[in-house]
């Protein structure tokens, strides 16, 4: 038999935690733990103070790119790395571990997500802010990821909760990187753009707007939900309903962008990209809401 503690479960007879306070922490694991983080830690810096300035690019498109275009192109396939990965593990996680369990004790799996993603979010933000781009959406974002992180990592419990969140925080996130390294490319107006656009607003809307807002209720409801998650957690939603919220008008700008190049008799390519000044002459101009 069983007790309930959350939305989890106690063997009977135990005393069912229920505070992050009265929750049992292994002090011996403390050491496993920090040297698997410090492991992350090592290897997003590696990526991004080696990869962002190494990285191979194709070379027909290199010659044509210019060196800040090398420096942003880089930087976004370093990013969308992460992004790949992220959703690699956490595609295992669920078919091999998911739950929603309450108090449950943080898995070797688990661990190595919470410091893949902790090493990316700690090296993306002192990366940005050592080249002079971090603004204030990534600051809080970065910020709030690295506070939960850390808590999740010493407690050693209820990661699964993020694991949870990993897949739709992360899926969007290759053709949103995509964008710009397609971009940066010089095929900004061409078919593999536009799809690529699409593609990202469509996966953020579905996951941003309801995947990820009713994970909340698992960690609202469980008694032993660290003061980080109950606290960031709504944030990053509101952060991503704002988001979410600047995107069809987005949409519509494009479908309306389509529609002019159309008009003006201009045929969109795959990957052979329509002249962008003979655009802006016909009113045609690169347009955006917000920085991603």
């Amino acid at each position: 038999m069983t007790i309930d503690v959350g939305s989890g479960t106690q063997p009977q007879g135990s005393i069912a935690p229920t505070s992050w306070r009265d929750l049992p922490v292994d002090h011996s694991l403390h050491l496993k733990t920090l040297i698997i983080i410090a492991i992350g830690i090592v290897y997003w810096t590696f990526m991004y103070y080696v990869g962002c300035y190494h990285h191979p690019i194709p070379k027909y498109f290199k010659s044509k790119m210019s060196v800040q275009d090398h420096f942003v192109w880089r930087f976004r396939v370093i990013n969308s790395y992460h992004g790949a990965t992220t959703c690699i593990l956490a595609i295992i996680w669920y078919i091999t571990q998911f739950t929603t369990e309450c108090s449950k004790k943080n898995s070797d799996l688990e661990l190595i997500m919470l410091s893949h993603t902790f090493g990316y979010l700690l090296l993306d933000w002192v990366f940005m802010w050592h080249k002079g781009f971090l603004d204030n959406g990534n600051l809080l974002h970065h910020f709030m990821g690295v506070g939960v992180f850390v808590f999740s990592a010493y407690l050693q419990h209820n990661f699964a909760f993020h694991a949870m969140q990993l897949l739709p925080g992360e899926f969007s996130n290759v053709a949103m990187h995509g964008r710009e390294i397609i971009k940066r490319m010089g095929l900004r107006y061409s078919k593999i753009y536009y799809l690529n656009d699409y593609t990202y607003y469509i996966e953020y809307l579905v996951c941003r707007i309801f995947w990820i807002p009713t994970i909340y209720y698992f960690i609202y409801s469980c008694q032993t939900a660290n003061p980080a998650q109950l606290i960031f957690f709504p944030f990053h939603i509101l952060m991503n309903w704002y988001y979410c919220s600047n995107i069809p008008p987005l949409m519509g700008q494009r479908y309306r962008e389509i529609k002019k190049i159309q008009k003006i008799g201009m045929k969109l390519e795959w990957f052979v990209p329509l002249d962008s000044e003979e655009l802006k002459k016909n009113g045609i101009v690169s347009y955006e809401r917000y920085h991603t």
